[in-house]
C-alpha cells in the first residue's frame, strides 16, 4: 500500500472513531432488556429482511440460514458491545460488520437496511420507553456513520493493527512455506535467522505474529480454507516449541505466573508465546493452553497463588466473562491481590478496554507483558524492602 493510501485509510479511520466516540453510553439496564428480547428482536428482523430477491439484490444468492445466522450473530456481537460500552471496539465491530456483509456476498446497502431492521424491531420490543430510545440512539448512531463506515471498509485496511515496516521479506517467506505445509522447511529457516534469545524474541514478535495475522485475514476472505489456517497454526506451534527449547532455561528467579487463554478461546499461540518469554527470563510459569473455562482457572490461581495471571483474549464476545472472572478474584480474599495482565486482539482495537473489565494492565505482545511484569515484580520488592 502506498503512503498515499495509508495516510487517507488512517484519516478514514480517524473519521470513524472521532464520530463513535459521541455514541450515547447505553445504561446497563438498557442492555439487559436488549439482551432480554434478544429471540424477539432476531425473529422481528428476520421477517423484515427475508430472503430472496425483493430487497433489490441485497440477498440474492444467500441462504435463508446464512441470513439467520447473521442476525443471531449480530444480536450475540452487540449485546457484548453494549455491556462493555467501549466506542473503539464499537467502531472496530461495526467496521467487521459491514466487511462481512461483502464476504457473505451481500449488498453494500444491506448494512444499512439491516440497521434500520433492528431499529424497527427495538422500537415495537421494548416497552420501557427510556431503554427503547437509549438503544433506538444507538442504532441511529450508527446508521449515520455509514458512509464513512462503507469507505473505511472499502480500503481494505485492519485499522488496529500496527503495520510493521521491517521483516517484510522473512514474513512473505515465513507465510509461503507455512502454506505450502513444510515443516522441515519452516525448521531450517527458522533457524538459521534464530541464532540467540534476542533473535528468537524478534522473529517471535516481527514475524511469526503478523504472519497469524495475515493468516487470519486470508481465511476471513475465503482465500485459504480453515484446513489451511488450522495447518498453519500447527506449525507455529510446532517451530515455537522447538526453538524455545533452545534457549530454555531452568534458573527461575521471580516469581509465579499462570499464562492462559480464556474459556471460548482456542486461540493459544498468543499465550504461548507470553509464557515463553516469562520463562526466559526466570519467571516460574504455569500455561494452560486454550480454552480454559472460568472455574478452572479459579482453582489453579487459588493452588499456585501466583504474582501475576496473564489472559489472552481474541474474540470480543468473550470480553464479559472475563470480566466476570477478574470480579470473581476481586471477591476472593486469598488471591484478590493478584496481579492481572490481558492481552489478544479483543484488548489491542481499544487502549482502554483493559480497565472497563477491572484488569491491572494491558500488553501489546509477548515483549511488553514480559517488561510489564518486571516493573510490577520490583514494585513488590521496592514495597517488601528486597532488592531485586
Amino acid at each position: 500500500m502506498s503512503d498515499s493510501s495509508k495516510g487517507s485509510s488512517m484519516k478514514t479511520i480517524d473519521t470513524v472513531l472521532a464520530g463513535i466516540s459521541a455514541m450515547p453510553v447505553v445504561s446497563p439496564e438498557a442492555a439487559s432488556a436488549y439482551a432480554f428480547a434478544a429471540n424477539t428482536l432476531v425473529t422481528q428482523v428476520i421477517n423484515a429482511l427475508p430472503h430472496g430477491h425483493d430487497l433489490d439484490g441485497m440477498t440474492a444468492g444467500i441462504t435463508p440460514e446464512t441470513l439467520r445466522n447473521r442476525h443471531q450473530q449480530h444480536l450475540k456481537i452487540m449485546t457484548n458491545m453494549i455491556k462493555i460500552n467501549d466506542p473503539y471496539l464499537i467502531a472496530w465491530t461495526t467496521l467487521r460488520q459491514q466487511g462481512t456483509c461483502l464476504e457473505q456476498g451481500l449488498s453494500g446497502d444491506f448494512f444499512l437496511g439491516e440497521i434500520k431492521a433492528w431499529r424497527s424491531a427495538i422500537q415495537e420490543s421494548l416497552g420501557h420507553p427510556g431503554h427503547r430510545d437509549e438503544l433506538l440512539e444507538f442504532y441511529g448512531r450508527l446508521a449515520e456513520l455509514r458512509e464513512t463506515i462503507l469507505e473505511s471498509a472499502a480500503t481494505g485496511e485492519e485499522p488496529f493493527f500496527p503495520h510493521r515496516e521491517n521483516f517484510e521479506e522473512q514474513q512473505q517467506l515465513f507465510l509461503v512455506l507455512l502454506l505450502m505445509g513444510d515443516y522441515q522447511q519452516c525448521l531450517n529457516f527458522s533457524s538459521k535467522v534464530i541464532q540467540n534469545v534476542d533473535d528468537l524474541k524478534t522473529f517471535n514478535l516481527k514475524v511469526i505474529w503478523p504472519v497469524l495475522y495475515r493468516v487470519g485475514l486470508l481465511w476471513q476472505s475465503g482465500q485459504i480454507s480453515i484446513a489451511d489456517e488450522h495447518l498453519v497454526t500447527n506449525l507455529v506451534r510446532r517451530i515455537a516449541t522447538v526453538q524455545h527449547s533452545r534457549f530454555a532455561t531452568l534458573n527461575v528467579t521471580l516469581g509465579k505466573v499462570v499464562v492462559s487463554s480464556a474459556a471460548n478461546e482456542y486461540h493459544e499461540v498468543g499465550a504461548q508465546m507470553v509464557a515463553d518469554f516469562l520463562g526466559m527470563e526466570g519467571w516460574d510459569v504455569t500455561c494452560l493452553g486454550a480454552n480454559v473455562p472460568s472455574w478452572v482457572l479459579l482453582e489453579t490461581i487459588k493452588q499456585n497463588k501466583p504474582f501475576m495471571l496473564a489472559l489472552s483474549v481474541a474474540i470480543e464476545a468473550n470480553l464479559v466473562k472475563v470480566q466476570q472472572l477478574i470480579d470473581a478474584i476481586r471477591e476472593d480474599p486469598e488471591i484478590r491481590d493478584i496481579k492481572i495482565m490481558v492481552g489478544g486482539n479483543a484488548f489491542s482495537r481499544s487502549p482502554l478496554v483493559w480497565k472497563r473489565i477491572g484488569a491491572d494492565g494491558f500488553a501489546a505482545d509477548a515483549d511488553s507483558a514480559t517488561k510489564t511484569a518486571h516493573q510490577w515484580w520490583r514494585a513488590l520488592q521496592g514495597k517488601s524492602g528486597v532488592v531485586s
